[in-house]
C-alpha cells in the first residue's frame, strides 16, 4: 500500500537517556515486513549518541531537535552523505531549516501536523515546501494519529486504512516513537493488532 506512510521517530527512552535499549528494538521490529521510515533523533537528551551508533544504515534519515545545520552536518559526519529523509522534534516544522535541508539533499519532510497549523483534518495531501515534499501527520482531526499509544487513535486507525486502500488519493501517515514499544504490554498489544490489519489489507 504505497499511500501508508509510517515513521518511526528513534529517541532515547522518556525521562531517561538510555539507548541501548534501541539495539533490542531494531532486532525486534525487523520482523515487520511493511517498510517504516526511521528518523534517528539529533540533539537534546539524544545529542549525536544515537547518530555514532547506529551509523551503518545510509537508509536512516534525521530527527532534528534544535539546529538543523548542526544536525545535518553531525548526520553527514557519521554517515558520509546527507539524508533523504528528514522530521522536526515536537512537530516544530522549520520551513528555514527545510531551505538549507533541500539544499542538502533531503527530499522529505514529515513535520506537518494540524494543531501546529491552527488546522483541523483527518488527512492532509502531500505537498512541495522549500523544495522539499511535505507529507502530512494524518490527524483525528487536531493532533497526530497515534495507534500505537491511545485506544482510540487505534479504532480511527482501523476505520481509516480500508478507505485509504481504496482511494489511492489519500496518504495515510502516523508516527511513533522506539520508545513507544518499550513502553507496556498494552502499547506492545496495540503495535501488534496494527502490524495484523496491514498484513491482511495491504
Amino acid at each position: 500500500m504505497s499511500n501508508l506512510i509510517i515513521t518511526c521517530h528513534v529517541e532515547p527512552l522518556r525521562k531517561k537517556e538510555d539507548i541501548t535499549y534501541l539495539d533490542k528494538f531494531f532486532l525486534d521490529i525487523g520482523t515487520f515486513d511493511f517498510p517504516i521510515i526511521y528518523l534517528l533523533m539529533h540533539g537534546e537528551k539524544a545529542g549525536d549518541r544515537i547518530l555514532s551508533r547506529f551509523n551503518k544504515n545510509k537508509a536512516f534519515g534525521l530527527h532534528v531537535h534544535g539546529d538543523t545545520r548542526e544536525a545535518l552536518a553531525t548526520y553527514k559526519k557519521y554517515f558520509g552523505q546527507y539524508p533523504r529523509d528528514i522530521s522536526y522534534g515536537h512537530w516544530n516544522l522549520n520551513t528555514e531549516g527545510l531551505k538549507f535541508a533541500a539544499k542538502c539533499g533531503v527530499r522529505n519532510d514529515y513535520s506537518y501536523t494540524a494543531y501546529r497549523n491552527k488546522e483541523h483534518y483527518f488527512f492532509k495531501e502531500p505537498y512541495m515546501l522549500n523544495g522539499i515534499r511535505e507529507y502530512p501527520s494524518t490527524c483525528d482531526p487536531t493532533v497526530p494519529l497515534s495507534p500505537i499509544v491511545y485506544w482510540k487513535h487505534l479504532i480511527l486507525f482501523l476505520m481509516m486504512l480500508p478507505v485509504v486502500k481504496i482511494n489511492k488519493q489519500l496518504v495515510m501517515h502516523f508516527s511513533f516513537h522506539s520508545y513507544d514499544l518499550h513502553a507496556d504490554f498494552l502499547s506492545k498489544l496495540r503495535w501488534q493488532i496494527v502490524k495484523l490489519y496491514i498484513n491482511v489489507l495491504k
